[in-house]
């Protein structure tokens, strides 16, 4: 190859979303390559910017927030105009967006300035959001606006096969123009940073606990998580750790208030190193109603934590290889879950460790950079 690379990556924010952690580590890789440039749009708020490269080139994206029909039609079209400047000023070869606003700002910025570059879509979550009896009219006009940007778009990437699936379905992109490639998550440095004093008192006591992590949204549905650990911890000497934040912190810890388990459960909050949460566990539980991938559930792979999640779309089965590196559960079937995490504490050699690291590394940050990249080169001809 003749030239570095030009490589844009396109996402709302920095953070602490399974989305905007693929980015970055993307946005790593590729600038670690000697043959690429590269450059992070995105608003200056976000908890990854720490861990992203600092000769990373980043442009901001301004973040105005005045709302019109619950549509923040000044914040769109503000960064409409900043991404398309960016587009004329440096001229990238590959612009990649991720998340669905990104994907739709990515695509119409290349139509309105006539650029070369190629629009690379990736898909990060299923379209559960859409899956309902009757769509709102928010949701009718969003749809038309996405699938516009997604015909506009040069090359189409979907994280899991069920995300592929719904692109093809919601957005009318034909199944050969969709090319999946999972989430790059495995690092060999989680090792040793699983392995950092983190200085919690449940950890450095030794007691057996349950671990869990992501948004405290709906979607991830701890409503289910709390229900079985209120069934488990009657039986069973354990606790319960969660990480994330939220809008529905306030509410969840009102029902473990009601359900007279606060002292048995730790809402632990965001944490940039996730990883001695989730090897110290007896187990990791993922209950959501949906995923995109579930990076979490590669994380605790990564570290030989053994995992309960929901069958859910997007990545579990896909990750856990129709149960062979996991138990599935039904989505919402806090009994099952209960009865789940029960085997695993009954027997914590269900899923021998070195069995479920190693398909943490068909994950492999390094190696599924590789593949972008060469997607990339193709994706130019060159």
């Amino acid at each position: 190859m003749q030239k570095k690379l030009k490589i844009a990556l396109l996402v709302p924010s920095l953070n602490g979303g399974g989305a905007e952690r693929v980015i970055v580590n993307l946005a790593n890789y590729f600038n670690r390559q000697k043959e690429s440039t590269v450059w992070i749009i995105t608003t200056q708020k976000g908890v990854y910017f720490d861990i992203l490269d600092y000769d990373i080139m980043r442009y901001f994206l301004p973040d105005l927030n005045l709302r019109i029909f619950n549509l923040n039609i000044l914040k769109s079209v503000s960064q409409l105009i900043s991404l398309c400047l960016f587009l004329i000023i440096n001229k990238p070869d590959i612009l990649m967006s991720t998340t669905h606003s990104s994907n739709i700002l990515g695509p119409i910025a290349k139509i309105l300035t006539g650029v070369k570059t190629k629009v690379v879509v990736r898909t990060a979550n299923t379209f559960d959001d859409f899956r309902v009896e009757k769509l709102s009219l928010r949701q009718r006009l969003y749809l038309r606006v996405l699938k516009l940007s997604y015909y506009l778009a040069d090359f189409h990437i979907a994280n899991s096969p069920d995300t592929k699936k719904d692109v093809n379905f919601f957005c009318c992109v034909p199944k050969e123009n969709i090319k999946v490639i999972p989430n790059p998550v495995y690092d060999p440095k989680i090792e040793n940073l699983s392995l950092e004093k983190i200085g919690h008192k449940w950890i450095d006591n030794g007691c057996k606990y349950i671990v869990s992590a992501g948004r405290l949204h709906p979607q991830k549905d701890f409503d289910t998580l709390l229900m079985a650990f209120y069934e488990l911890q009657a039986k069973h000497d354990v606790k319960l750790i969660i990480l994330g934040t939220g809008d529905q912190e306030k509410r969840l810890k009102e029902l473990v208030k009601k359900l007279g388990i606060a002292e048995k459960i730790d809402f632990v909050g965001f944490q940039t190193n996730p990883y001695p949460y989730f090897k110290n566990a007896q187990v990791f539980v993922l209950t959501s109603r949906w995923e995109g991938f579930g990076n979490v559930l590669v994380e605790s792979l990564a570290v030989g934590t053994p995992i309960v999640s929901s069958d859910c779309s997007g990545g579990p089965r896909f990750i856990l290889k129709d149960g062979m590196y996991g138990t599935l559960v039904n989505i919402g079937n806090s009994q099952g879950f209960a009865d789940a995490i029960e085997q695993v504490l009954l027997n914590q050699n269900i899923y021998p460790k070195e069995f479920l690291i190693k398909r943490a590394k068909d994950f492999s940050i390094d190696e599924i950079g590789e593949y972008y990249f060469n997607e990339f080169i193709s994706i130019l001809n060159i």
